[in-house]
């Protein structure tokens, strides 16, 4: 059997070999749905725990001032941000990231001019989550949404773990924000979940884009490998079994994740409610939602300024007239 010392020699030469960044969650840094702070004062084990992380992991850089282990490094034309969501993160959920490793993450990102912006925590990113995710520290999510918004931050890409299953998921952003690719990678070493009910999935290639127990999931990991040698550079992730047999893929171009320039429209065009600003009305003939590829519209409403995603509004012929069918 392998001694302890045996371990350590194995960690040390794969270290070595095989370029590793890391950043942890709950059961990394203490227990489960273990915070570093509680109504703001800090819990005295986040130190040993932070202190085990260094000794471990081989980072070129963990926090500021000897708290948090969030850092970033480049790679090629892509940054990535590795994120810090308990260290300074308060069981009253006051907050996930704090405000020190706020101002850092918020003016990395301001500051980046790489093609693609990747930020990687282990905590969901998705408002629909569980309360031990963003979704728990609503004030801290909205700003971070906001801030992509306000300061037009393009290329934008979520990562995350925790759900013990893999998921490519499109998040809607804050108001006038493009669509923002969420790619979950949890889903290796562990119990694997089935997938919740949400409209953050979609289909592949028929295949709903959540690889959970319930829709043929096993133990899985994700990969993201990107092209920034395109005239539209591209981000290809994939969801991928124990043995590397690709589960599920997605490609997301630069152009995606953008803010387009508006063109002129006449509001008549497509003024779905009236208010003189034209709207967007997206088709996705294969979602399923009574019958198998039934379909529906995904309208999002414009305003003097934008698109607004947070009162969108779904259709399928069933609201309208007649009934759902297959192939609609």
């Amino acid at each position: 059997p392998l001694r302890p010392e045996d371990y350590e020699a194995l960690h040390a030469d794969f270290s070595a070999h095989t370029p590793t960044w890391a950043t942890w969650d709950d059961h990394d840094f203490l227990h489960d749905n273990s915070v570093g702070m509680s109504g703001g004062v800090p819990d005295p084990n986040r130190i040993w725990a932070r202190d085990v992380f260094v000794d471990y992991w081989p980072n070129t850089a963990y926090g500021e001032g000897g708290h948090g282990i969030y850092h970033r490094f480049a790679w090629a034309d892509v940054d990535v941000f590795m994120v810090d969501s308990r260290y300074f993160k308060d069981r009253d959920r006051s907050a996930i990231i704090g405000p020190q490793q706020r101002a850092w993450l918020f003016a990395g990102l301001a500051s980046s001019t790489a093609t693609f912006k990747i930020v990687a925590d282990g905590s969901d990113w998705s408002s629909e989550s569980i309360v031990d995710s963003w979704a728990g520290s609503p004030v801290e999510r909205d700003a971070l949404f906001g801030h992509i918004v306000a300061a037009q931050i393009e290329g934008v890409v979520l990562v995350s773990g925790d759900s013990h299953r893999s998921e490519l998921r499109i998040l809607p952003g804050a108001d006038g924000s493009y669509p923002i690719p969420h790619v979950v990678s949890s889903g290796l070493a562990t119990s694997i979940r089935g997938c919740p009910a949400t409209n953050e999935f979609f289909e592949v290639d028929h295949l709903s884009s959540c690889f959970g127990s319930d829709t043929g999931g096993a133990q899985s990991f994700v990969t993201l490998n990107v092209d920034t040698t395109l005239a539209d550079p591209e981000v290809h992730i994939a969801i991928r079994d124990a043995a590397g047999n690709t589960a599920r893929r997605l490609t997301v171009k630069r152009s995606a994740l953008s803010f387009r320039a508006r063109a002129e429209l006449d509001p008549r065009d497509a003024d779905f409610d009236f208010d003189g600003y034209a709207d967007l009305a997206i088709g996705t003939p294969d979602e399923d939602t009574s019958a198998v590829d039934d379909g529906l519209v995904q309208v999002l409403y414009g305003s003097s300024t934008h698109l607004h995603t947070a009162a969108n509004r779904t259709w399928t012929q069933a609201q309208l007239f007649g009934t759902n069918e297959v192939g609609d």
